[in-house]
């Protein structure tokens, strides 16, 4: 995993690092590895780490990850307002109305 850009964001309270993730002979990374990764580079908590992106290179075993990690605990619940369980939830709750419809 090679660090290739690193901004502090002090009016967000946190940072954005781009990494490199090389994962030879196997699928890309899921975004739990590359958070417990993240957190072992830094030192820093995981429940601080949100994985924003992941980008795959066609014929490449390489991929681009984009995290945001916050200060503080408070700061995250403040900006990250996408949960989701929440998401999958109100997923099952739209299907349940339709069958009764």
């Amino acid at each position: 995993m090679k660090k290739l850009e690193e901004k502090d964001i002090p009016l967000l309270s946190r940072k954005r690092i781009t990494y490199e993730v090389e994962h030879i002979g196997a699928a890309t990374p899921k975004k739990e590895d590359i958070k417990k990764r993240v957190a072992q580079d830094l030192k820093v908590d995981e429940g601080l780490i949100i994985i924003r992106h992941i980008y795959p290179h066609f014929g490449v075993e390489k991929a681009k990850v984009i995290v945001n990690v916050y200060k503080d605990k408070k700061d995250l619940e403040k900006f990250e307002k996408i949960n989701k369980k929440a998401k999958k939830d109100g997923k099952k709750e739209k299907t349940k109305e339709q069958k009764t419809k």
